[in-house]
């Protein structure tokens, strides 16, 4: 299944803080802070590194392609702000999302269960009987504004990430 990349990148922020925190690793000084703060603060010290979406799918890139993804975002690099690599990134995470019989959307999880349900019932059968609430992502309780949402849909180092959620999401829809 795919997130919605900010909701994602939310998610990832939030569950890594205290390992950031406990590892002193703050390129951006945004200990005790939350992510759409820390969004506010980089964009205030040109702190690129914390405007880019990290959570490139795994799942469509090959090992090498994500390793290196991961190392120069992690790293602040603009290796992955290129727009020639973007279109790579994308290129290869499509081509593999083809080769999927389906993929699913974490926002429509209930329904994307029940498609796997109906598609693969060997594997999938009588999942949704079980109680799908509790496998569901998990919401925040604070809202993004969209002043940040903003910010991070127009960072040209996520254009890769949100074509390919609007491909997933146009396939799925």
């Amino acid at each position: 299944m795919v997130r919605e990349p900010i909701e994602q990148a939310r998610s990832n922020y939030e569950f890594m803080r205290k390992v950031r925190e406990a590892n002193k690793k703050d390129h951006c000084r945004c200990v005790g802070l939350r992510y759409d703060e820390c969004i506010l603060r980089a964009v205030e010290m040109g702190c690129k590194s914390n405007t880019v979406l990290s959570s490139m799918p795994a799942f469509f890139l090959t090992r090498k392609q994500y390793r290196s993804y991961h190392q120069s975002v992690s790293s602040g690099n603009s290796f992955d702000c290129d727009l020639n690599k973007q279109r790579h990134y994308l290129d290869e995470m499509t081509r593999a999302l083809d080769e999927y019989l389906f993929v699913g959307l974490t926002e429509h999880f209930d329904e994307s269960v029940k498609i796997l349900e109906a598609m693969l019932p060997t594997f999938f059968g009588g999942i949704s009987a079980v109680g799908l609430d509790r496998f569901n992502v998990a919401r925040s309780n604070y809202s993004l504004t969209d002043n940040i949402r903003d910010i991070l849909r127009r960072s040209q180092c996520n254009w890769a990430i949100f074509r390919f959620y609007d491909e997933v999401n146009r396939r799925f829809l």
